[in-house]
């Protein structure tokens, strides 16, 4: 999964583009409740993908299931 969803989580612009960069940053800046929302939707993303608990579920559910199929 992307880590970024554009116009959702952050902005995705074009490898190398100043220009798009510009772009869309001032675009954010202009907009400041869009702005905080993006922020917010960010962060709550981030928690979700890279926090320890989601992890440390992963890798429980991991151990279950070889240890499940070991016998």
């Amino acid at each position: 999964a992307e880590v970024i969803e554009d116009g959702v989580t952050g902005r995705l612009v074009a490898r190398n583009d100043a220009e798009a960069v510009a772009a869309a940053a001032m675009a954010l800046l202009a907009n400041g409740p869009a702005l905080a929302a993006m922020g917010a939707r960010a962060r709550e993303r981030a928690l979700a993908m890279f926090s320890i608990e989601p992890a440390v579920d992963a890798l429980d559910g991991l151990y279950r299931q070889l240890s499940a199929a070991v016998g």
